[in-house]
């Protein structure tokens, strides 16, 4: 079978990620990629390799002989700047969010729990971010000397659900790229929710963790980058940045006879959780750097940290990726036969009794 550069077109449009299309072409991956970018006008190619892609990335065959995708609106709001539609991981993803939110503020519900969110009115109007910046620090007891678990664990115990996973529905084969996506909220008066790219160090977890906590405190739902195409995102990367770094003391630091890299060194040591893209964003926000100098360093490092495995399925890791509170809720609901078997393997996607029992202990 023969595929052109309509062909080609189309296919780049599904956003495929390139372990994929080793795994699917393995030595003919580099050709396959080749036609993508244009190197060459067209590509010879088996109908069962094609059809192998498509079950992949779940795409329906005919698809790849489209003028263009189907139109399909985003389940929550795209604040990233890069204007490419979700991949059918990352939508899949959501998908499941909405899924485990809707259960678990029905369970919190149910057992008298009050809302999570309340009489946030007056910082969703506030012209200062402050007072959002000092509920997220009492939110997650904001401490430099805490780590990513540990602000996690805190809002976790304020019901809270926050995953943690590069892939969708604990599916190894259905990954959620750093490129494509950080982070994302989902905003509920009861069971707010915080999908953050564990791909990501730590360092850039939390700066995730701050940003997506912002979007939830203005009540907004959607999938976030270190984007400032958007004022919103501007806003909420601000707030990350003035917890992590307030500006009196970032300014007072920043060395304007050293370039970008020599400073973002010397912060990372006076701002302890800061990772490198966030002293580059704060530099960004603050006008100390030109918008071109942020982009090329953030490209760099976006290609360091976007090669990490998603860590394997292991039982911390299905943990994680479910959030461990929600984890608790629904088998304990479960062994108390006031939820089904069926429906915890389904909210929980693992696929065997005993990894669910396994997750309870």
């Amino acid at each position: 079978m023969l595929l052109t550069s309509k062909n080609a077109l189309v296919i780049n449009s599904m956003n495929i990620e390139k372990e994929i299309i080793n795994k699917v072409f393995g030595k003919k991956a580099s050709l396959f990629l080749d036609f993508l970018e244009g190197r060459i006008d067209t590509l010879e190619i088996t109908v069962s390799k094609l059809f192998d892609l498509s079950k992949k990335i779940d795409v329906p065959f005919s698809y790849f002989f489209l003028d263009s995708l189907p139109e399909i609106k985003p389940p929550i709001a795209d604040f990233r700047g890069n204007a490419k539609p979700f991949s059918k991981a990352l939508r899949d993803s959501i998908d499941s969010s909405f899924n485990k939110q809707s259960w678990f503020r029905e369970y919190l519900i149910k057992n008298g729990c009050d809302k999570t969110i309340k009489n946030t009115t007056t910082i969703e109007n506030a012209k200062d971010t402050s007072d959002i910046e000092d509920t997220i620090k009492e939110l997650i007891d904001f401490d430099n000397n805490k780590t990513i678990k540990d602000f996690i664990d805190c809002l976790q115990a304020k019901n809270f659900i926050v995953q943690v996973t590069g892939v969708s529905r604990n599916n190894s084969h259905k990954v959620i790229s750093v490129e494509e996506c950080r982070g994302y909220a989902i905003y509920d008066e009861y069971a707010p929710l915080i999908f953050i790219n564990t791909k990501d160090s730590d360092k850039a977890k939390i700066f995730t963790l701050l940003h997506e906590l912002a979007h939830i405190l203005l009540k907004q739902s959607g999938v976030s980058s270190y984007e400032f195409s958007q004022d919103i995102e501007y806003k909420c990367n601000n707030i990350a940045g003035n917890i992590l770094m307030p500006s009196k003391s970032f300014k007072q630091a920043w060395q304007k006879t050293r370039n970008l890299y020599e400073n973002v060194s010397l912060l990372e040591r006076n701002f302890s959780l800061a990772s490198r893209q966030a002293i580059a964003t704060k530099a960004m926000l603050n006008n100390l750097i030109s918008y071109e100098s942020y982009r090329g360093f953030i490209n760099k490092e976006k290609f360091k940290t976007s090669n990490k495995t998603s860590g394997g399925n292991s039982i911390f890791s299905y943990r994680a990726a479910n959030s461990k509170n929600f984890v608790q809720c629904v088998i304990s609901d479960t062994l108390n036969d006031k939820e089904t078997y069926k429906n915890a393997l389904n909210l929980l996607n693992v696929k065997s009794i005993s990894t669910l029992l396994g997750l309870y202990k």
